[in-house]
């Protein structure tokens, strides 16, 4: 099996059902995630998205997000299912007396994402984090350009359920070996940008996971939880560890631990999302960065070597 060589991604659009949405309505909806979260939200327009962070007090991130501002008016945070419920019950310890309302809307939106440009509208920008609002007299869908994986694009959509005619249903990927679930992880993590989910809750500082570079961080914006130690952590060049594509024979799974062959007692790495494809797994890990760049010092449990593969993006260093 030769993990040099990245998968090639099928084109098509695949319903997200590990994916789901918070709802934040209120006159202070704007002000209250502004001040919760890792990006500016009062500047957010309807033209844009943001990818951010809810992290805890230590600056470890407890929730990701990519976030909307609706045609209502109201946030829609899409984030990973399995952390909604507690998300949804920390964000709401912090409104005190804001107007704000924080739900779980999952079920009033079908998330889907979508490889390749064959069922995107015209009008979508290339630019990453930009969205676009499609209408109909049945459905309004938001659509959110994303980083693309293998030089594929790839976009976010976030539907109503308003009863979409049978011509706005795009087909789904056809999945040869892997389900659709695996298909879109793998995206994700080709891509080097991978949503938080509960086998890695309260792993990270953003840094270690990249998010600075990808614009889920704001360094010039007011206080939130955690604001201290990341920003400590960014100028003083104290991160040491960063997100890393990484591919082995051996089983890989969300939040497991890599390990040194010299030393399977202290972890040097933490996979944040993983996939198989064929007889190989894929993933996105949290590496310490002395490894970086010596495949053969980074083992799974199993002893079987880990490889790591170029980013497909910069990290950047003019923050």
């Amino acid at each position: 099996m030769d993990l040099n060589k990245l998968p090639e991604l099928n084109f098509g659009t695949i319903t997200l059902s590990t994916y789901g949405v918070i709802k934040v309505t209120g006159p202070d909806a704007l002000s209250f995630l502004h001040n919760q979260l890792t990006q500016d939200f009062l500047n957010l327009s309807t033209n844009q998205a943001r990818f951010c962070s809810f992290c805890n007090a230590k600056g470890r991130i407890q929730s990701s997000f990519i976030g909307l501002l609706s045609e209502q008016g109201d946030v829609l945070l899409v984030t990973s299912s399995d952390l909604i419920v507690q998300t949804v019950k920390r964000l709401s310890m912090f409104v005190l007396r804001s107007k704000v309302k924080i739900v779980d809307a999952s079920a009033d939106y079908t998330l889907s994402g979508v490889i390749g440009i064959n069922d995107v509208p015209k009008e979508i920008t290339p630019e990453y984090w930009s969205q676009f609002t499609q209408k109909s007299t049945e459905s309004i869908n938001y659509w959110i350009t994303l980083y693309p994986a293998c030089g594929q694009p790839r976009y976010l959509r976030i539907s109503s359920l308003l009863n979409p005619s049978s011509n706005e249903v795009s087909q789904r990927i056809s999945p040869s070996n892997n389900d659709t679930k695996n298909e879109w992880d793998l995206s994700d993590i080709l891509s080097g940008v991978c949503l938080i989910g509960l086998p890695t809750f309260e792993s990270f500082v953003p840094q270690m996971i990249n998010y600075e570079s990808l614009e889920g961080v704001n360094f010039k914006k007011g206080c939130y939880p955690g604001q201290e130690v990341v920003a400590r952590s960014q100028f003083r060049g104290s991160i040491k560890r960063r997100g890393f594509i990484i591919s082995s024979v051996s089983p890989l799974r969300d939040g497991q631990e890599l390990f040194t062959p010299n030393d399977t007692s202290q972890p040097c790495g933490k996979i944040v999302r993983a996939a198989r494809f064929n007889k190989s797994y894929f993933a996105f890990a949290s590496i310490q960065t002395k490894a970086d760049g010596e495949s053969h010092k980074i083992v799974t449990i199993d002893l079987e070597e880990v490889f790591i593969h170029p980013l497909p993006y910069a990290l950047r260093d003019d923050i």
